[in-house]
């Protein structure tokens, strides 16, 4: 009697699921770029119309591709979206005798934005939008007899005699279209101590963030954030006699309250919503997952004074 009661509980359960899946289709699609390529990551949002009630949402894998399942009976509006690009919105409705389909998204760039900035592997030739594609070919004809010849050729601030990046070379390349200038704090190559307060002080008029590399300035010089003024300062550890694979990013709270986490995990979340998701507070935001503690307190026990009070 246990054997036909397992049975018959295992047979009820088929059918539930078997009822329960008949209830809702599967809805597939890619979102892509208006070029082609996928986009990985994206963000999918199904709403109900009526209610804008979010019933499901999904991401796409690394070929651009998403899967949802929707229960039928209802209409939805869907919401396709990814960093840097203008949503799309299209409206599904799924009947009694709907069947599994498939619906695609092709986003397209939103105009001026920082965040469209691409980072091109090639060394100008062309200017798109904000990203800036370079090509060594295009700045060598074949008689350069050394690097130099070609350096000459390359578009850049120009240095003095004495290896140094003059404040005036620098507000001669700022154009309207300037968003961040990103500069070394000392140059590893002629010693140069670049002035940051004064060209921060420039950008800032201007309204253009400024990145400082400080690898070979933190090490040498006497840091002060709050005089030095800018926006972004970034350290290498291991030049400071500490561990590789470790670094110190400074960054003004402003900033860092409005840039969204690159990566996801660990205590970087505070909550996750079905439609939302809040981030921890700084710096737990860009913390994800397991940092390197080995690393960070070795050094820590590297740069604290020995004698110092507890």
């Amino acid at each position: 009697m246990k054997f036909l009661k397992s049975i018959a509980t295992i047979g009820l359960l088929l059918v539930c699921v078997i009822s329960a899946q008949s209830q809702s289709i599967t809805l597939e699609g890619t979102i892509k770029d208006s070029i082609g390529n996928p986009l990985e990551f994206a963000n999918i949002i199904a709403k109900i119309k009526t209610t804008s009630e979010v019933e499901t949402y999904a991401i796409t894998n690394q070929n651009g591709k998403y899967r949802i399942d929707l229960p039928k009976q209802e209409t939805y509006t869907l919401v396709a979206s990814f960093l840097g690009f203008d949503p799309s919105e299209k409206s599904i409705t799924v009947l009694e005798t709907s069947q599994d389909s498939q619906l695609d998204f092709t986003l397209y760039p939103l105009a001026d934005q920082l965040d469209d900035v691409t980072i091109v592997y090639e060394m100008p030739v062309t200017v798109k939008g904000d990203t800036i594609v370079y090509n060594a070919d295009s700045f060598t004809n074949g008689n350069e007899r050394k690097l130099g010849d070609v350096m000459k050729k390359l578009p850049g601030v120009e240095i003095n005699d004495d290896g140094e990046v003059t404040l005036e070379e620098i507000e001669k390349k700022i154009t309207s279209r300037t968003k961040v200038i990103s500069i070394t704090h000392l140059s590893n190559v002629t010693g140069a101590i670049l002035p940051i307060k004064e060209i921060t002080e420039l950008a800032h008029s201007k309204g253009i963030i400024v990145v400082v590399d400080g690898c070979q300035g933190a090490p040498h010089l006497r840091l002060d954030m709050q005089d030095l003024d800018c926006d972004f300062y970034a350290i290498s550890c291991h030049k400071m006699y500490g561990p590789t694979g470790l670094g110190i990013l400074y960054g003004k709270k402003k900033w860092l309250e409005e840039l969204p986490p690159y990566q996801g995990g660990g205590g970087m979340i505070n909550e996750v919503k079905k439609d939302r998701i809040s981030y921890g507070d700084l710096p737990n935001k860009f913390e994800a997952g397991t940092m390197a503690t080995a690393q960070a307190v070795s050094y820590t026990h590297l740069t604290l004074p020995t004698n110092r009070e507890v």
